[in-house]
């Protein structure tokens, strides 16, 4: 295969990545607003431990430290969005 097909498939992954990290940030914005109204914090880190062992624990050995890299990088993105809808809705 050809680099170019390679990236074709890259391209098709990207585009399910780029709707389902859209589809996420819908609810990570509805859980920012449920925090809000329940004067809780937006850091969870217990959760983030969670979520990241779940998601690392069948990947790859030689991938798990970069997956667990986008999952943190996800998760400021994240708590940085909850931050900015708390602050509008008030």
């Amino acid at each position: 295969m050809k680099i170019e097909e390679f990236r074709e498939q890259i391209d098709v992954i990207d585009d399910k990545l780029a709707a389902l990290y859209i589809e996420r940030m819908t609810l990570v914005k509805e859980i920012g607003l449920e925090k809000a109204r329940g004067d809780r914090p937006v850091a969870d880190p217990g959760r983030e431990r969670a979520v990241i062992g779940r998601v690392v624990k069948n990947a790859p050995p030689e991938l798990r430290a970069h997956l667990e890299r986008i999952f943190h990088a996800l998760f400021e993105t994240s708590k940085e969005y909850q931050v900015s809808v708390m602050s509008d809705k008030w």
